[in-house]
């Protein structure tokens, strides 16, 4: 790692003072005040401050910040810049609440020398952590040391108790080598006066507007609503008949635009309105009300499954007698019922799927483990099913043709590393991956997920009639994109009614 002996002198400006709690005013007229121009909220959590300065002897400016009849403290500081035309933005407003701010200015000649100069590091043993060392400042005022961290565009300030001359700093491992640092001692002085009147701005939290209520699954209703800049989340209230005003979900996640009502009756009659929410600590603070959406009234709140489930000749049947039969349908019916719902995209759903067989489903050898009824309806002592690779592949089959979904049986060749094996095929958005549930089910749900022939034969030592087998694809399904619908609302929704999460 390359220790520099130098920073360059416009972050020294910026840094020293970075946290100072108190400061001495210079002498009047010395050095200028600066000018203040203007506040103005930028978004829910954003107040903006511009100040102009005439001297082109300024080496940094201090940041002060007042509300709720406290008086002014340093928030931060900014360097100079050319035009003399500065701005600066506060980041850490509570919305709905008053801020007054004012500029003071450090001269370059009152700059104190401050540089303690760059130290060592010891890195922990297999971990992206090191301790910084410095030596201790002997001179007079001293305030706060400040560690100055820089990897690569990525810049962090660190503020440490005048007692101590060490620091634990951790990083990603992988950015060890361009992780540069340097320490620097801050003290007092030589600072101009402040407006004292300030400028003042406030900030509001934007309301949304929403759509009407849409059935989009069993029992459930999905609401959508316009962005609210930097909010925290949203909150989800209905009304159900004559009842009040009722919160009924909470959305965490500025982009996250929707939300379900998973306890609608039929023929009643339902209103909602949308917040958004800022959190700040421990404070919330929440938006004017949306509109409020029309009265609707379901007069069927029930989504049956595809028929492809009743089809006769599915391969998941194999094995089974009528009842069953009857009763993995019925399982199979339950699951979307309780899990799907029709905004979900075809991976979506997949995972939900495979998901589900993770959660209720155990690794069995007995007389039904072989079958789809193993793995969806018969249960053991701790209440799990059991299922071979043979059961989980035909459960998967049910449960994708609950949805919808065209699912096929895969069976190796006598070259296979495991002949005895089995797995699915599924056709996703006009192409069929394989997806092979047994060991994502007992090793992680996207172990063999969505795979090409080329790739689940390379890293399983399995291997199937290309011929028999010819729609598989020989691409993987898009990793991002399925790492998109994996950390997306819906997916998470699913998990956490199967407790997985």
């Amino acid at each position: 790692m390359k220790l520099y002996k130098k920073i360059s002198f416009l972050f020294t400006l910026v840094l020293i003072l970075v946290c100072f709690q108190t400061h001495a005013l210079a002498d009047e007229g010395v050095p200028e005040q600066p000018k203040l121009n203007w506040a103005k909220a930028v978004d829910a959590r954003s107040i903006q401050i511009s100040w102009t300065s005439s001297s082109d002897k300024d080496g940094m400016y201090l940041i002060y910040r007042k509300s709720n009849g406290k008086p002014y403290s340093i928030i931060d500081a900014a360097p100079t810049v050319s035009s003399k035309k500065n701005q600066y933005t506060d980041s850490s407003v509570i919305p709905n609440q008053k801020y007054t701010y004012t500029v003071c200015s450090v001269p370059l000649e009152n700059m104190h020398d401050c540089f303690i100069g760059s130290r060592y590091c010891t890195w922990g043993e297999g971990q992206a952590q090191f301790t910084i060392r410095w030596d201790k400042y002997k001179g007079k005022h001293l305030i706060n040391y400040i560690c100055f961290v820089r990897n690569g565009k990525t810049t962090d300030t660190l503020l440490v108790d005048p007692q101590k001359t060490t620091l634990q700093y951790s990083l990603d491992e992988t950015d060890r080598e361009n992780c540069e640092f340097e320490v620097y001692a801050l003290t007092t002085g030589g600072w101009s006066s402040y407006d004292k009147q300030g400028v003042t701005a406030k900030t509001t939290i934007n309301s949304v507007s929403v759509k009407n209520p849409v059935l989009v699954g069993n029992k459930t209703v999905k609401l959508t609503w316009t962005k609210s800049k930097r909010a925290t989340g949203y909150y989800i209230y209905r009304k159900a008949g004559s009842e009040k005003w009722k919160k009924i979900q909470t959305i965490n996640g500025e982009k996250t635009l929707y939300g379900y009502d998973d306890s609608v009756k039929k023929g009643t009659s339902y209103q909602y309105k949308v917040k958004a929410f800022v959190k700040i600590g421990k404070k919330t603070v929440t938006s004017a009300d949306s509109n409020v959406t029309k009265k609707v009234k379901f007069s069927s709140i029930t989504k049956n499954p595809s028929k492809n489930l009743y089809k006769s000749g599915n391969p998941y049947m194999k094995g089974l007698s009528s009842k069953e039969i009857e009763a993995v349908q019925k399982t199979a019916k339950k699951f979307y019922q309780t899990y799907i719902t029709s905004d979900m995209s075809s991976v979506e759903k997949l995972i939900a799927a495979q998901a589900y067989l993770a959660a209720t489903c155990v690794y069995g050898t007995g007389n039904k483990s072989y079958t789809a009824w193993g793995a969806l309806v018969y249960k053991n002592k701790q209440g799990y099913h059991e299922a071979t690779c043979y059961g989980y592949s035909y459960a998967l089959q049910a449960l994708c043709a609950s949805m919808g979904l065209e699912c096929k049986i895969v069976r190796p060749d006598s070259k296979a590393y495991n002949p005895n094996h089995m797995w699915t095929t599924v056709k996703i958005q006009g192409n069929w991956y394989i997806v092979d549930p047994q060991p994502n089910a007992n090793f992680g749900i996207y172990s063999y997920f969505l795979l090409s022939g080329k790739t689940y034969v390379l890293i399983t030592g399995e291997s199937y009639d290309t011929k028999v087998y010819s729609c598989i694809s020989k691409k993987d399904y898009p990793r991002t994109q399925l790492e998109k619908y994996a950390s997306g609302y819906k997916v998470y929704r699913v998990l956490k009614k199967m407790k997985l999460i």
